[in-house]
């Protein structure tokens, strides 16, 4: 059981986005719902084992829709992305930048004056992982792409550094199993040694972020930015294996469809929670 100070804490967490007007405090125990309306929207006045919730149900539309501004577009356009990878590899160049150039301008929109430095950050990660995205299209390019990407990982990294570290070690050290099993699986078969610093360098950075990610105040929004931060992680171990160690039979479903979701989940969690 939790404290009630805590619940409302919790309760705060999970409802509030931008604006939110409404307020989670103690109250008598009672055990009724009464709805009024209002010129102003429609509230609910709730009070359940001696908590008052009070929430403008207008908000949460407002939340919704922009929920569904993010995520639809994203999804359509990741739906191209993979399809074009796979049957028409000619629109693939047109395609593939789509999801993440919308999640940066959905981004950008939702922007406002209270944004501090990790959304600034969380801005910058969006920027390099759209110019990584562009420039690993062509062979030629790919050391610049891999840079982009890394400093991505670190502009992720950064904006979730704020906190002070409290996950326990042996926490942080069981993370870190997955990508030491990747490695010891993915090394041998390498078909380049040359590739073993790029795959290295992903599986740090990556564990970094995620690690960051969770350690933070937990509320919703942690949740889904670390989601989207675990999904990172398994996009890029798809890449790399399928770009060092074997093809993938269908590689954009794999890899497109964990990356996409990823890049959309942190940037839902930052600003709305």
């Amino acid at each position: 059981s939790i404290d009630t100070d805590t619940y409302c804490h919790l309760l705060n967490s999970l409802l509030c986005g931008p604006g939110c007007s409404y307020v989670v405090q103690r109250a008598r125990p009672a055990r009724t719902f009464v709805r009024r309306g209002s010129n102003e929207g429609l509230r609910s006045r709730c009070q359940l084992n001696g908590l008052s919730l009070q929430y403008d149900f207008c908000r949460i539309s407002h939340m919704t829709q922009s929920a569904l501004t993010l995520f639809l577009p994203a999804a359509l356009f990741a739906v191209g992305a993979i399809v074009a990878r796979k049957y028409r590899n000619e629109w693939y160049f047109w395609t593939k930048p789509l999801p993440v150039a919308w999640i940066l301008v959905w981004f950008f929109l939702h922007l406002d004056q209270r944004a501090g430095s990790e959304s600034a950050w969380i801005l910058t990660g969006l920027v390099l992982g759209l110019i990584g995205d562009i420039l690993l299209l062509w062979k030629r390019s790919f050391l610049p792409g891999f840079v982009a990407f890394i400093g991505g990982h670190v502009a992720y990294v950064v904006a979730f550094a704020h906190s002070a570290w409290s996950l326990p070690l042996q926490f942080a050290l069981l993370a870190f199993v997955p990508a030491a099993i990747y490695l010891v699986l993915a090394v041998p078969r390498l078909r380049k040694r040359s590739a073993l610093p790029v795959v290295v360098s992903y599986m740090i950075f990556e564990n970094a972020m995620f690690l960051f990610a969770l350690n933070r105040d937990w509320d919703i929004g942690v949740f889904f930015a670390s989601l989207g931060a675990f999904l990172f992680c398994l996009s890029d171990g798809f890449w790399g294996w399928n770009r060092f160690v074997r093809e993938l039979e269908n590689p954009g479903l794999f890899i497109l469809g964990t990356y996409y979701p990823a890049q959309a989940l942190i940037a839902w969690g930052v600003i709305y929670f």
